[in-house]
């Protein structure tokens, strides 16, 4: 009994050509998509003149995109292609939508990401400037109580702060006064840390809302 082998010699690459545009496929691709108008372009009409491209009369850029959708099973769309067109694409290729597998790319929600990286970055700018303050406050204690201790001998110092302070206003940033009272808060194992390297302790720290007030010592 001969076998049959009437596709034996036919090309493994099929070319359609959607609105002008030549796409280059395999055949073992577009067959799998069973029950699609692809496959069954494929093995009605191509099959018969495997020389000749298959023409589509449809917009070859959602094309590219739904060749996607079938390598991959979802897609997220750029903004150049709207998801209506394309859903109304696929279902002309007669392939079956997946719940979810379908996402797109708009400008608004670009603007968000935009909006709330920027956010993020105001928020880690915030953080960092009330870090520099407080290294600049805890030198700003070290040359005080340095100057004091040779000046008197003394081996602790109160230092009271407000936002007038004329030399942190200098040194520091516009929001100096707010950070550094942090050291009595979220901050305060920073200051402290930054004091120790100076071979300085905290001893007190309290916030009186308009000024404050710190004792260190030598360590």
């Amino acid at each position: 009994m001969e076998e049959n082998t009437q596709h034996d010699d036919t090309p493994k690459i099929v070319t359609f050509d959607v609105g002008g545009k030549e796409f280059k496929i395999s055949r073992e691709f577009i067959e799998k998509q069973e029950g699609s108008m692809l496959a069954s372009l494929v093995s009605d009409t191509w099959l018969k003149d495997p020389s000749k491209p298959i023409f589509i009369d449809r917009n070859y850029s959602i094309f590219e995109w739904v060749l996607d959708y079938l390598r991959y099973g979802s897609v997220t769309l750029p903004n150049s292609i709207h998801r209506d067109m394309f859903l109304r694409d696929l279902d002309f290729y007669g392939i079956v939508l997946e719940e979810g597998s379908v996402k797109s790319t708009s400008l608004a929600s670009e603007a968000v990401d935009l909006k709330i990286a920027i956010t993020n970055i105001d928020d880690k700018k915030e953080e960092l400037e009330a870090k520099r303050d407080i290294l600049l406050f805890a030198n700003y204690c070290y040359r005080r109580i340095f100057s004091s201790s040779i000046t008197s001998g003394q081996s602790h110092i109160g230092i009271s702060v407000s936002h007038k302070d004329e030399d942190l206003k200098k040194e520091c940033s516009s929001n100096f006064f707010l950070n550094i009272r942090g050291v009595s808060g979220k901050y305060k194992e920073i200051f402290k840390k930054a004091l120790s390297g100076l071979g300085l302790k905290l001893e007190k720290c309290q916030d009186n809302w308009s000024s404050l007030d710190v004792v260190v010592s030598l360590s």
